[in-house]
C-alpha cells in the first residue's frame, strides 16, 4: 500500500509487532484523556473494563491520576484490571455506593464512560464530583438518557471524543515502548484461519479482550 510519508509514523525496532498493533486503540484512549481536564493527582472512574475501558484506565494513570476505579460486570475482565493495579468494582452490584464510599462522598474528578450502554450513561452523572467532568468514550448504538438536571445543578461538564490526532499516535507509541505490559490487553492470538472463532469470541459474553489474528 502506498501512503503519504508525512502520514506515517515509524515504529521503533524494539517494539514487537504484536504489541504495536495496539497503537490504534490506545490512541483513541490517549485522545480521550488529553481532551479531558484530568490533572496530576485526580481521581478517575472508568465505566467499562473492556479493551477501550482498560486502555483508558492505563492512560489516565500514565497521565497522573492518583487513583483509578474500573467498573465491570465480567469477572475475567475484573481480574485482569485488578492484576494491573486498578481499584476494581463489580458493576453488577452497587458501583455508585462503593465509589462514593471510597471517595468520602465526593465522587471522581473525571468519569470516562467506556461501555456504551444506557445504564452507564445514567450512572456517570452520579459518580462524578460537583464541577467534575464526564467524557463519553464508548460508542452508543442508540440514544441514551442523561440526567441533564444533574449536569445543570452540579455544574458538570460533558464532552464526547472520537478517534485521535497524529500527536495521540505518537504518545501511544511512546507508552507502548515504556510499558509493554499494556500488551496484556490482548487476550487471544489466533491464526488467520480461525478468524471466525475470533469474531465469535469478540461477540461473546465478555471473556475476551483484544483478539489478534496472525498470518
Amino acid at each position: 500500500m502506498k501512503v503519504d510519508a508525512a502520514k506515517v509514523l515509524k515504529l521503533p525496532q524494539d517494539l514487537p509487532l504484536d504489541v504495536a498493533c495496539l497503537v490504534e486503540p490506545l490512541a483513541v484512549c490517549v485522545h480521550a484523556v488529553r481532551k479531558s481536564i484530568l490533572k496530576a493527582g485526580d481521581t478517575v472512574a472508568v465505566l467499562g473494563g473492556g479493551p477501550i475501558g482498560l486502555l483508558t484506565a492505563i492512560t489516565a494513570r500514565y497521565a497522573g491520576a492518583s487513583r483509578v476505579f474500573v467498573t465491570e460486570v465480567s469477572e475475567s475482565r475484573r481480574d485482569l484490571a485488578r492484576s494491573l493495579g486498578f481499584t476494581v468494582i463489580d458493576a453488577s452490584q452497587d458501583p455508585e455506593a462503593e465509589i462514593l464510599s471510597l471517595t468520602r462522598g465526593n465522587g471522581a474528578d473525571v468519569v470516562y464512560e467506556a461501555a456504551g450502554v444506557p445504564a452507564t450513561a445514567t450512572l456517570a452523572t452520579r459518580l462524578v464530583k460537583i464541577t467534575g467532568q464526564i467524557v463519553i468514550v464508548g460508542v452508543f448504538k442508540e440514544p441514551a438518557k442523561v440526567d441533564l438536571q444533574a449536569v445543570n445543578f452540579r455544574e458538570l461538564s460533558l464532552i464526547g471524543v472520537r478517534v485521535y490526532t497524529p500527536r495521540d499516535y505518537e504518545v501511544a507509541i511512546d507508552m507502548l515502548i515504556k510499558n509493554q505490559e499494556i500488551g496484556r490487553v490482548i487476550s487471544h492470538k489466533l491464526p488467520l484461519e480461525q478468524a471466525q472463532e475470533g469474531i465469535e469470541l469478540m461477540r461473546g459474553t465478555g471473556h475476551s479482550m483484544k483478539i489478534l489474528l496472525q498470518p
